[in-house]
């Protein structure tokens, strides 16, 4: 995804109590009746001292030690405390563990929260033996390799149309003789054959404000009239079934200021067809706009400007409006319904919009009308960099429009969530996510999300991609996953 000015100030909202060390401290910890009397006062944080129990507070990028008796009473009212905050566990890299449970508690709504080290090491995982088969490869889009990108192609939305054909969008690295260089080139592919030939259409994009960079997020069908819309740093529409595509003029002028680059550009991330045939879709990388469309694209009407950004949306059955949102400063995303002009946030879920390459439409709705979702549970923290955690892929299950969600089946070994899609009979659920031990992998249930077997995976080795290749998009056909990802290919279960 684009990166163009993603980052903003961060501000603390409020100062609480703290009871800071003072320049020269000794912590006396009893142990089996032992006394252990270690100096922590050149310590920067509780992940540098071996002294257990450790207590700190972090305010932006400064974290300071609290005295432990201190600290413990601070925690514990932050746990207890009536308002409104965020508390749970991650894993941190320490100078005790390579993986150390931190419990932690955001103080009220401030971004300043509390952390407890007791000194519980995480067992590090180990990969089991899925012997399931590997991905295979359904077509290739034509895009070869080159030195120029280190991956010929992001492939970001399949979809198989109403009359059965397949499409493709995305972009591809290619020489464009006009710029006398490579750039994306925004693509949309069809197949007719269930994905063994594919032929390609370029979308307008010379026109951009940065014509070296051009991306499509969504392809999408409107099945009634077969119109398609495809939409990413512009919105295309093709009335030919994809053999030729028009701009369609966006409407710059009802957005938010933060939901535009600065040069006044889109960007779209999220693209659907609700029940009524309108259009729906979110713009923007920092806060996010949600536009609504009753005539085909030609305008649009502001729904809501939302703080962060929405990186997956589903129609409930009872036409609210359910997604997910991600925080770019304090590490938290949520879950949310819109209905009748009302916004409400369900629950929270850990650091959604970080991972946002990896994280693509983690929502689905069964045809029961069953919501569905799969998260990143925990994440390890070295220093400020911030990674998924291993095996901490969760579902969710809701079953009353998005107002309740029970937590369900995680994926084994699973890392950064990627896609979900039903099966057309409505008997499986399909996820996709990163496997530590076998990169790519689709895992399914039978049982709405309670546990989950791998199908087929791309192994460490077996396709010579492993790691280097990641689903961002899914869609069945004929009983198989169909999947794409930055790759120039299509893959299937086999």
């Amino acid at each position: 995804m684009p990166k163009k000015n993603r980052h903003r100030k961060k501000t603390n909202k409020r100062r609480g109590l703290r009871r800071f060390l003072p320049l020269t401290f000794l912590v006396t910890v009893t142990l089996a009746g032992a006394v252990l009397v270690t100096d922590i006062s050149t310590k920067e944080n509780c992940a540098q001292t071996d002294a257990r129990p450790c207590y700190d507070k972090q305010t932006g990028k400064k974290i300071i030690v609290s005295e432990p008796k201190g600290g413990e009473n601070a925690f514990e009212a932050c746990i207890k405390n009536a308002a409104p905050n965020e508390h749970g566990q991650f894993s941190l890299k320490t100078s005790k563990c390579e993986e150390e449970t931190v419990a932690y508690c955001y103080e009220g709504k401030s971004k300043v929260f509390l952390r407890k080290l007791d000194g519980t090491c995480k067992e590090q995982a180990r990969c089991p033996n899925f012997n399931v088969p590997d991905l295979v490869t359904v077509g290739n889009l034509g895009s070869s390799w080159n030195q120029t990108y280190y991956f010929p192609a992001r492939m970001r939305s399949i979809i198989k149309a109403k009359d059965g054909s397949l499409f493709v969008a995305g972009e591809a690295a290619e020489f464009v003789e006009s710029l006398n260089s490579f750039a994306w080139v925004p693509k949309v592919y069809k197949s007719t054959d269930g994905g063994k030939n594919w032929t390609s259409t370029k979308l307008p994009f010379l026109d951009a404000p940065d014509p070296n960079w051009s991306s499509v997020r969504e392809i999408v069908e409107d099945s009634q009239t077969g119109t398609l819309f495809a939409a990413g740093t512009r919105f295309w529409k093709s009335t030919d079934r994809g053999s030729s595509w028009q701009v369609i003029p966006p409407m710059t002028s009802i957005l938010s200021t933060r939901s535009l680059f600065v040069d006044r550009s889109i960007f779209v991330d999220v693209l659907s067809v609700l029940k009524d045939n309108s259009l729906i879709a979110t713009t923007g990388i920092i806060t996010s706009d949600l536009i609504r469309s009753n005539d085909g694209g030609a305008t649009w009407q502001k729904i809501l400007t939302h703080p962060n950004p929405i990186v997956s949306l589903v129609e409930a059955n009872d036409g609210s409006l359910v997604f997910v949102d991600g925080a770019w400063e304090d590490g938290y995303g949520g879950v949310y319904r819109y209905s009748n002009g009302n916004l409400q946030k369900v629950f929270s879920v850990y650091f959604a919009y970080y991972y946002n390459y990896e994280i693509e439409r983690p929502l689905v709705r069964g045809k029961d009308g069953t919501l569905y979702l799969s998260m990143q549970k925990t994440f390890v923290k070295v220093g400020y960099t911030v990674k998924p955690e291993d095996n901490a892929v969760i579902t969710y299950r809701s079953e009353d429009n998005g107002l309740t969600w029970k937590e369900v089946g995680d994926l084994p070994t699973g890392m950064n969530p990627r896609p979900m899609v039903e099966s057309s009979d409505g008997t499986t659920l399909f996820a996709t996510a990163d496997s530590t031990c076998y990169g790519a992998t689709i895992y399914q249930s039978t049982d709405k999300a309670q546990t989950w077997t791998p199908v087929a995976d791309a192994g460490p080795t077996s396709t010579g991609y492993g790691m280097l290749y990641h689903i961002l998009a899914v869609t069945e056909n004929l009983g198989k996953i169909l999947n794409v990802g930055d790759r120039g290919e299509v893959f299937s279960n086999p």
